[in-house]
């Protein structure tokens, strides 16, 4: 049964703080699987400018993975409950997954 996982990611190249996103998965390493696309896109958009003045580095890893865990009684849980920290902070990447 999928659950909701978050992720802590933030770009591999620059220092900017970290980002987060939700995602339903039947595991951790599927929660990163599902998420990568989203995770690439985030950083991209981010760090565009940075980008645009070596443009290589996007052949690059563009994020690394902080942490992933289950949103179920983490740190974030409190804040995800609230709408609008879940809006701004906690995009989830496959709502048409919800269980």
């Amino acid at each position: 049964m999928k659950q909701l996982y978050i992720i802590s990611y933030e770009s591999a190249h620059w220092c900017g703080g970290q980002s987060n996103c939700v995602v339903w998965a039947n595991n951790e390493d599927e929660a990163q699987e599902l998420a990568v696309f989203h995770m690439d896109e985030m950083m991209q958009e981010l760090f565009s400018s940075e980008y645009e003045e070596d443009p290589e580095l996007q052949d690059d890893i563009i994020h690394v993975v902080n942490e992933v865990q289950l949103l179920v009684d983490s740190e974030f849980e409190e804040y995800y409950a609230d709408p609008v920290q879940r809006a701004n902070f906690y995009p989830c990447v496959n709502p048409e997954d919800a269980v």
